[in-house]
């Protein structure tokens, strides 16, 4: 498992250089932080919860990468996993992740970020 510290590190030290091909590292960044944002007023209420599971489930690559180092930078979700889904799962699948996981939080297109 990857150091948390070490990773929100590297993040924020490349989320202002151009490492996407054709993507703004401004804009990118941007989104980043509106996610982050977004993600930190979504727990606001369960602050005092034990940490759990988040699941990222999104179809467009861009948002799905933004989410994932939203989440990962996110002070919020400090000791919380966070699980990579598809939104193209089937009801079956979506049932297995709940029963197996029990994601707190789901982030897809849907998500009020």
């Amino acid at each position: 498992m990857a150091n948390p510290r070490s990773l929100r590190h590297s993040l924020a030290d490349c989320l202002h250089r151009p490492w996407l091909v054709g993507i703004e590292p401004a804009a990118f960044a941007q989104q980043v932080y509106a996610r982050q944002a977004a993600i930190a007023y979504q727990l606001a209420s369960w602050e005092n919860r034990a940490p759990a599971t988040l699941l990222i489930a999104e179809p467009d690559p861009l948002n799905f990468l933004a989410s994932v180092c939203a989440a990962v930078r996110s002070d919020v979700l400090n000791g919380w996993a966070i699980a990579l889904g598809s939104p193209n799962w089937g009801l079956q699948e979506w049932y297995q992740v709940h029963s197996q996981l029990s994601p707190l939080v789901i982030l897809t297109p849907t998500s009020p970020y």
